[in-house]
């Protein structure tokens, strides 16, 4: 689905997932290079930007807002295609950024004097995406940490692998949108110099997100080797009781077999030698006892 709006300065074409037509129809009024509407193609994409002779090209990734500790994490990707006299916006089925733009577009207290500070916006207004995560993370660590020693080693360990998966997927997604804005940023790129005090603004918050997910990603490798040196203990525990049945069974076993033999053996005439056999596999096995018990202290 294509859509053209027109500002006062230059206009927005909004395409939710684009045809062949709508890509001839970008490709010829717009001058956009084939090769940067292939990317569009990509199934997945890391942030990413580039400088063309007519326009510049940007790849936004960013995560989607769902639950971050019941669903695995879903990135979705943006693409940015603009000039001084246009502003296009590819996205893959109904994004964030459709809305975001409308709501800019609907706001009468917004000025639009250019495709920057449109884009400034846009990104501000994902930031609040990044926002909403880092909250849910930090509530669920701090569930952790009151929980730690309330809930069973296994249930937690189940809870910390599933927030890692996501935490990691969600680390890499913002490093990429971190690197890209740093050299943004540093190298004054074009169509990003007019209000490059808003763009510094806009990185320090990025690189602030960025910080603390390393920051997050740190406490919860400590919990998860925390959970797994609990859950090595109580599997060794298990080992040496079983160990300890088995080593008991031993001896009266090995004397079971022995007088299970179909031979001639000492006391087997015996009307007591049952009695008596029986008395030292149990002395044998509350000497074993006794034994290890002692070892352990």
């Amino acid at each position: 689905m294509r859509e053209i709006k027109y500002n006062k300065n230059f206009k927005i074409i909004t395409v939710i997932d684009p045809g062949a037509d709508d890509f001839d129809f970008i490709e010829n009024e717009f001058k956009i290079e084939k090769n940067d509407l292939e990317e569009f193609k990509m199934p997945y994409h890391l942030s990413d930007y580039d400088v063309r002779t007519k326009y510049s090209f940007l790849v936004i990734s960013f995560p989607k807002e769902k639950n971050f500790l019941k669903e695995a994490l879903e990135i979705e990707n943006v693409y940015f295609f603009f000039s001084n006299t246009f502003f296009i916006c590819l996205s893959k089925g109904e994004s964030l950024v459709n809305k975001i733009i409308d709501d800019i577009l609907d706001n009468p207290k917004i000025s639009l004097p250019n495709t920057e500070k449109l884009l400034y916006y846009i990104l501000k207004s994902l930031l609040k995406v990044y926002y909403s995560i880092l909250r849910t993370i930090d509530h669920e660590i701090n569930f952790l940490d009151k929980n730690i020693n309330k809930l069973s080693p296994q249930i937690l360990n189940q809870r910390i692998v599933f927030l890692k998966k996501n935490l990691i997927l969600f680390l890499t997604n913002t490093k990429s949108f971190y690197e890209v804005f740093e050299e943004i940023v540093k190298n004054r790129m074009p169509n990003f110099r007019r209000y490059s005090h808003l763009w510094e603004g806009f990185l320090d918050e990025v690189n602030y997100i960025y910080v603390r997910l390393e920051d997050y990603q740190l406490i919860i490798d400590g919990y998860q080797r925390s959970i797994e040196n609990i859950l090595s203990i109580n599997i060794n525990k298990n080992i040496l009781l079983i160990t300890l049945i088995q080593t008991l069974f031993l001896p009266p076993t090995l004397i079971a077999s022995i007088y299970g033999m179909n031979v001639n053996l000492p006391l087997a005439h015996k009307n007591y030698a049952f009695y008596l056999i029986l008395f030292f596999m149990f002395f044998i096995s509350i000497l074993f006892w006794l034994l290890l018990i002692k070892k352990k202290g």
